[in-house]
């Protein structure tokens, strides 16, 4: 058996980050006035809608979210993308042939525009196994273009903790498509490096040098330190008191 992970990653709360993402990618909010478009929609046999990856207006913002299956009923129309893998009783086993992994090495990285990276993900060429938008400037210098695809490997992948192994032949980002969060501490070769949100809604971390790398990212929020120093002084007072 295969343990398949949400199309969110880690956790299955909705950040705002992510959420202006999916929603910005599947036609359900304009960016400049919300509104519903249920061209892009589902309507299933109990009455409830759901996003129809098949008519996703962004396909390529659709394949940074690593959904290689899709279970859905056979009266759904597929397109060219999508095979058919088993029928499941009632429903369908579907694969998205055209989707990326979660973890993916890219040699070109852009800022993202004053309209933002969403603007330039709906409006531009964007090519995610090509090149990442980084919420801020980059900071390694261009390399020269290549076809040359380098595949990254988890080693694990938990909740709280994600190594990956990799080997490069020029610098480059290691994109992971996990929703971006604060807490996430990132170690490249054994040196923390900086966590920088890619593609509006994920992470990414520059790989100054080619050769082989570990990259590990580490769940370790402030919050939780503080929560824990609070909870200990609180615990000291109230023994103290007891005294």
């Amino acid at each position: 058996t295969e343990r398949l992970a949400g199309a969110e990653g880690y956790d299955a709360n909705v950040g705002r980050y992510y959420g202006e993402f999916i929603n910005t990618a599947f036609g359900l909010m304009d960016l400049q006035t919300p509104r519903l478009d249920t061209r892009f929609m589902l309507c299933r046999p109990d009455g409830q809608w759901c996003l129809n990856p098949f008519a996703c207006p962004h396909p390529a913002m659709f394949s940074l979210l690593n959904v290689r299956y899709n279970v859905l009923w056979p009266a759904v129309p597929l397109n060219s993308r999508h095979v058919t893998v088993k029928a499941l009783n009632d429903l369908v086993l579907v694969r998205d042939t055209e989707a990326l992994g979660r973890a993916l090495f890219v040699r070109r990285a852009i800022p993202a525009g004053p309209k933002g990276a969403l603007h330039e993900m709906t409006t531009g060429s964007f090519r995610p196994d090509r090149h990442v938008i980084l919420a801020e400037r980059p900071t390694l210098p261009p390399v020269p273009a290549s076809d040359r695809v380098m595949t990254p490997t988890f080693e694990l992948y938990g909740e709280h903790r994600i190594s990956i192994e990799l080997s490069t032949d020029t610098p480059g980002w290691l994109v992971l498509s996990d929703a971006w969060y604060p807490g996430w501490r990132v170690f490249v070769d054994g040196v923390e490096r900086r966590t920088v949100r890619a593609n509006h809604a994920f992470r990414a971390v520059a790989l100054s040098r080619p050769g082989a790398h570990q990259v590990e990212w580490a769940y370790d929020p402030a919050s939780v330190k503080v929560g824990a120093a609070l909870t200990l002084s609180a615990l000291l007072f109230v023994m103290a008191l007891g005294v």
